[in-house]
Parts: structure tokens; sequence; C-alpha cells
């Protein structure tokens, strides 16, 4: 029989975990997000697509790229929350959740079996200062572990410091970022195939310029993965 006791109630409100779409707090086996929002999760079928939008929206601007995105990025919608919550929260257990899930769609697709390397895009050091991590390079993490494949965080850095790309024009991005990226230790990167991972992709304009820096390696090949695409 339930024992009324106001302390314990208050408690469980407040420490309960709760949903980081919705809010809402997790009963039973839901972890991380509640059943009803991971039931609206816009995954796409990127992975195993060819000419996926993705792969049209970087084709001509980056060699051999193969592209995928776990999912769709929806404003104020569940997506939209759990980049939100990756990205401006600091919830890495959502990341590397997130991450294996973009690996396994990878590995099924058997598109990628070549990719040598994993970089993350990377931020710049007062960035990772302001939030402590960079999200890019916690997705990786679980992609890399997941694929067996290296991570390298130290082939590519930001040579300067960016301004946000949000509500930015698709021009205003690209200027925003271009000349952003330097790459490290060359001969590391020659003919190697790298698979660039990224938070979200609208643009392409920071892929873009990721991989003009990476490009200046000879023989490089670039394939990008995302956890959303906000591309119309």
């Amino acid at each position: 029989m339930y024992a009324f006791n106001p302390l314990k109630d208050l408690l469980n409100a407040m420490y309960s975990p709760k949903c980081a779409s919705c809010g809402n707090l997790l009963v039973g086996d839901e972890r991380m997000l509640c059943i009803e929002c991971v039931s609206h999760i816009p995954y796409t079928c990127f992975a195993t697509m060819t000419d996926n939008p993705l792969e049209l929206l970087l084709e001509g601007s980056i060699a051999h790229v193969k592209a995928t995105a776990l999912m769709y990025y929806e404003k104020n919608e569940v997506s939209q929350h759990i980049i939100h919550a990756i990205k401006y929260y600091g919830n890495l257990k959502l990341a590397h959740h997130f991450g294996r899930q973009l690996a396994e769609s990878i590995i099924a697709s058997h598109r990628f079996d070549d990719v040598d390397i994993i970089i993350p895009v990377p931020l710049h050091p007062l960035r990772w200062l302001e939030r402590g991590y960079n999200q890019s390079r916690e997705i990786s993490y679980s992609i890399a572990k997941k694929m067996a494949k290296p991570l390298e965080n130290h082939l590519i850095a930001r040579s300067h410091y960016t301004s946000t790309q949000t509500r930015k024009s698709h021009q205003e991005r690209a200027e925003n970022v271009a000349g952003a990226f330097k790459p490290h230790n060359l001969k590391r990167l020659c003919g190697k195939h790298v698979l660039l991972v990224d938070d979200v992709i609208t643009t392409g304009s920071t892929v873009k310029a990721c991989y003009a820096a990476l490009s200046q390696a000879e023989g490089v090949r670039v394939s990008v993965a995302a956890l959303a695409y906000a591309g119309n």
C-alpha cells in the first residue's frame, strides 16, 4: 500500500530522471528519452542511400564524398531537443547513445567500410573552454569505438575563433568559416579516407571548410557523418 510521504515524493520529483526532449519523468525501462519522444525521432535512410540529400549538398565540394546523417533536424521537435541537449547542455550520454546509433547505420550500409580514420569537426580552444567539451568529438568517440577505427583529434584545428553559425545566411556561414581550419601532420593524412564527423549540418559550410584544410594532404578522401541534417 502507498504510504504518503511528502518529503520522499518531493525528492523523487526533483531527482528522478527526465526525458531530454519533453522533460517528462522517465518510467520503467525508459532511458534518456521517453517512449513517446523516441517514436517521433525523424530518422533518415541516408546511410544506405546513394545521392541522398546530404551527398547532393556536398557534391562537387568534397572529393570522394559519401555522406550520411542519422536524423532530420526539425525545429521545435524531438530532433532539435536532442541536438540542443548535446550541444548546449552537455548531455554527453545522449551524444554517445546516438553516436552508437549513427555508427550502427554506417556499419550496416557497408558504404563506409574503407574509412581509415575518424576526425571530429574541431572547436576553437576558447569555445572549448566556454563549453568544456566538443560535442562532435563525443559523437566521434562512440563511432570510432563501434567501427574499430582510430579517432584522431589533432589532425585538424581551428585557426581562428568564429561566431556561431546560427541565424546566418548561406553566404554568411561560408564567409564565417572560410580559412578557419588548418591541418596538422599532413603525412598522417596522405592517402587516407577520412570520416569527418559533425553534430548537425545545415548548409555544409563547416565541413566544406574542414575539407579545404584536409585536402592539402595528397590523396586524401573525405566522407561525412552527422547526427542531424537540417537542409531543405
